[in-house]
């Protein structure tokens, strides 16, 4: 078959986030895509099920790096503006956005980061070095994810030469 009798440019398996991103985002590129979904619903782990009498919510519940500010902090939400054309929309949970809620302790998770540390080492004064050990380790992951999500789409050769160039921060951050 040659490419003028070609119906699909790409076939997606799958209807979750993932795939639904890839597709759109293919789309958008000029690309004929289909989508393929063994369920009867679209949207993978995005749906609410039910089993008995219980409700399932296995989506989103809330999400970060989707501000309007500039700078790799909003990178995920400057990508979803381009797949949407700007027609999505994030709101703010506010501050707190969540509460941890254990026997005779209640904590809230706050917005930014900044007061959520604040909070933390106010909290908890005999721990300060620990939590600062700890978010320092959360933003060595993060950048060693970084480099191991960008290195799944580039050619093997090219992604060994990344995965050898940060080899170290990502043992570091794995704690290996």
């Amino acid at each position: 078959m040659n490419s003028s009798e070609r119906r699909f440019d790409a076939v997606v398996i799958g209807s979750g986030i993932g795939g639904l991103a890839a597709a759109a985002a293919l789309a958008k590129r000029g690309r004929r895509v289909l989508v393929l979904e063994q369920h009867f619903k679209l949207g993978g782990l995005t749906q609410t099920f039910r089993r008995r009498e219980y409700t399932f919510a296995t989506g989103l519940h809330y999400i970060g790096g989707v501000g309007e500010a500039p700078g790799s902090d909003n990178q995920f939400g400057r990508m979803l503006r381009w797949l949407t054309d700007g027609r999505l929309r994030f709101a703010s949970l506010g501050s707190p956005y969540d509460i941890v809620r254990l026997p005779g302790f209640e904590f809230p998770i706050e917005a930014p980061r900044s007061a959520y540390v604040a909070r933390l080492k106010a909290t908890f004064p005999d721990n300060i070095a620990a939590i600062d050990r700890y978010f320092e380790a959360c933003d060595a992951a993060q950048k060693a994810s970084m480099s191991l999500f960008a290195a799944r789409a580039l050619p093997a050769s090219v992604a060994a030469l990344v995965r050898w160039f940060n080899s170290r921060r990502i043992d570091r951050a794995l704690g290996t």
